[in-house]
């Protein structure tokens, strides 16, 4: 039987036998995903982004999903922000651009 033909957009993880500064169990990263209610992938994607965001290489571009798809992305808000004043920002900074 001939082997799986992944697409160009898909890698292979291996786990780490132990836990350590490099690397990661499987034990650990599923650990991680009930924690955050997430599956394997998406906590190998949240710490690659993290990395990139710590490393400053990390943008947040246009995209075509949906809203929802967003929930984790950012982390925790550091202070609640009323949808008056996030109006009023989005105005400032549309005027100041004209």
């Amino acid at each position: 039987m001939a082997a799986a033909r992944r697409s160009s957009n898909q890698i292979t993880v291996r786990y780490r036998t132990t836990d350590s500064v490099s690397g990661v169990t499987r034990v650990a990263a599923k650990r991680l995903a009930d924690l955050l209610g997430i599956d394997e992938t998406q906590v190998i994607h949240h710490a690659l982004r993290e990395l990139a965001v710590k490393l400053g290489r990390y943008e947040v571009v246009a995209a075509t999903r949906e809203v929802t798809e967003l929930k984790g992305m950012f982390g925790l808000a550091k202070k609640s922000v009323s949808i008056a004043s996030m109006n009023a920002a989005i105005a400032q900074r549309g005027s100041a651009a004209r």
